[in-house]
């Protein structure tokens, strides 16, 4: 569902592209289209005009309330224009005419519902009105759960209601998780359902195959939103499901809760930020001048030890050999991603496990980002740092800094695993390679021993394929771009991309100017593709050289009742 018209600040009418059947006092969430993913809203419908025309009040997400009596309008502007091409030449055989820029507007409520409840019998979930560490029962952070095992004859979920599930930090306990359930029952799918205020994570699918997850709408994950775990999760089917705002474990300092995430949820993949010295690997460190001259503080990498910190990731892809067809992700926190195809081996007990065909092909540390990616047709991103990632990690996030004071810092974790070098930590922290291998095809049963792509073995060699992928509104870092591609063969074709500080979209084969670093007749291509550098005039929050708020853009607000 789309907008079909503009909205403005104070506007309480809103006019979509097609007719709806939903009623007054349903919830619905309309996409941030600027550069800021918090400015995705929450609104209740209050009354129903026509079949596309609702009036509507801005709600607390986190409470579903109203939020004042007097200024319940949106906050924010919501394009609701594509943009045309008209004057791009007709020679050049493109497929589309306009680029659909416009917001989303997603249904968060569903007659059927789980909802997670207080300590006592009866009692609701605490609203998050004081942050964590007080004397209140509002920072609590551990939600309800649901889990398919295997064994299960059959799973279908369709149109039901998530709301505050899952346990802040901790492993394996997600509002929607297929946890190892392997080689899944003939339509097994979560269809049409609605995943909002989590805990942590919307839908995880661990070691599991052949599941369709189709117009699930996702709200306020914490960390990664729509979870791939360990790299053998393959032929599942994700269509046009929509991600909105995977957030940050972060805060701004001690005092200052964050607005958009007022219980100071922390995160699973996110490692205390200590290390060992490497000189002496019992000796805890957090710059490397306490280690001595000459040694090194051995930190954890934010790629994956902080990754819910750091980079949280709308659709975050262990194993690429899943179909990505008609999904949307609107809005990653920190430096996060849309979609991250993560170079990573099998991890934790399906190591030791017997898998087939892709599930397989990653199994070892020397295989890791080895699965190709079966189909990625016609997904759109918009408002995150990075859009579409092939790399093991990024540029280093300083956050938003004032100064040398105002830093994104960690909201601690007492679940998580500290990072250890010498130890194994494959049973809590993904394992992602740093080096990078290329696709690899596989026709056989057990592809953990196809040979890998390789300058001898270039028949085994895969394209990754992102075809009608439209992006806008990214911010990577000098050196990175936001579509970046290596060192793989690639093509992009019939797809846009808007509205972007720095880079836009980088080919790289290897990372010097020697045939040793780069397969021999690897190539790269973008083909019948948009390019295009401002879309909105009148929004300030995304003009040409970023967010730019002549009243003063205040990077967060505290979240009290006063400001509700």
């Amino acid at each position: 569902m789309r907008l079909a018209q503009t909205l403005q600040p104070g506007d309480t009418r809103l006019v979509l592209d097609r007719a709806v059947d939903w009623a007054a006092g349903d919830l619905i969430v309309v996409t941030t289209t600027d550069y800021l993913p918090g400015h995705s809203e929450a609104l209740q419908i209050t009354q129903v005009i026509d079949a596309r025309t609702l009036e509507v009040a801005r709600i607390d997400p986190f409470t579903n309330e109203i939020t004042t009596e007097t200024n319940t309008g949106v906050q924010y502007t919501h394009n609701g224009e594509a943009y045309p091409l008209g004057a791009i030449p007709e020679r050049l055989g493109l497929d589309f005419t306009h680029v659909d820029t416009r917001a989303a507007v997603a249904l968060l409520s569903r007659s059927i519902r789980i909802v997670s409840a207080g300590a006592a019998f009866g009692q609701p979930f605490p609203k998050p009105l004081v942050r964590c560490g007080d004397d209140s029962p509002g920072c609590q952070y551990f939600g309800g759960h649901t889990i398919v095992r295997q064994g299960v004859t059959i799973y279908q979920v369709q149109a039901v209601e998530f709301y505050q599930l899952g346990q802040g930090g901790r492993l394996g306990h997600y509002p929607v998780h297929f946890h190892m359930a392997r080689k899944t029952a003939r339509n097994t799918f979560v269809k049409d359902c609605s995943i909002h205020d989590s805990m942590t994570r919307w839908i995880t699918l661990h070691a599991t195959h052949d599941v369709m997850l189709k117009r699930n709408v996702g709200y306020l994950s914490i960390g990664h939103g729509y979870y791939l775990e360990d790299g053998t999760e393959i032929n599942n089917q994700f269509h046009a499901n929509i991600g909105l705002y995977a957030r940050a474990v972060a805060e701004i300092d001690e005092e200052t809760p964050q607005r958009d995430n007022p219980r100071q949820v922390p995160g699973i993949l996110s490692a205390p930020p200590i290390g060992y010295c490497s000189n002496d690997n019992t000796k805890t460190c957090t710059a490397n001048d306490q280690c001595g001259v000459g040694n090194a503080c051995l930190l954890p990498r934010s790629m994956p030890y902080q990754s819910d910190w750091v980079h949280p990731t709308v659709f975050w892809i262990m194993n690429g050999w899943n179909e990505f067809e008609g999904n949307m992700a609107a809005g990653a926190g920190a430096c996060g991603a849309c979609y991250w195809p993560v170079t990573g081996s099998i991890r934790g007990p399906s190591r030791d496990m017997t898998w087939e065909s892709y599930a397989s092909i990653q199994k070892g540390a020397d295989r890791g980002g080895t699965a190709p990616l079966k189909q990625f047709t016609k997904n759109y991103c918009t408002t995150a740092m990075h859009s579409f990632n092939s790399t093991p990690d990024t540029a280093e996030c300083l956050g938003v800094v004032s100064g040398s004071s105002k830093r994104l810092n960690q909201i601690p974790n007492p679940l998580a695993l500290q990072y250890n070098p010498d130890v194994a930590q494959e049973s809590y922290y993904p394992i992602v390679v740093q080096t990078l291998p290329a696709y690899t095809r596989c026709d056989k049963a057990d592809c953990s021993t196809v040979e890998k792509c390789a300058n001898d073995k270039r028949d085994n060699c895969m394209v990754a394929v992102l075809d009608r992928y439209i992006s806008s509104f990214h911010w990577a870092p000098t050196n990175f771009s936001a579509i970046w591609l290596r060192p793989r063969w690639f093509l992009v074709i019939n797809s846009v991309l808007t509205d972007v500080q720095n880079a836009g979209l980088t080919f790289v084969t290897g990372g010097d100017c020697t045939h040793s670093s780069v397969i021999p007749g690897n190539w790269m291509l973008a083909r019948k593709n948009v390019f295009i550098g401002h879309t909105q005039a009148e929004n300030p929050l995304a003009a040409n050289a970023g967010p730019f708020n002549p009243a003063g853009l205040a990077c967060d607000n505290p979240y009290t009742e006063a400001n509700n």
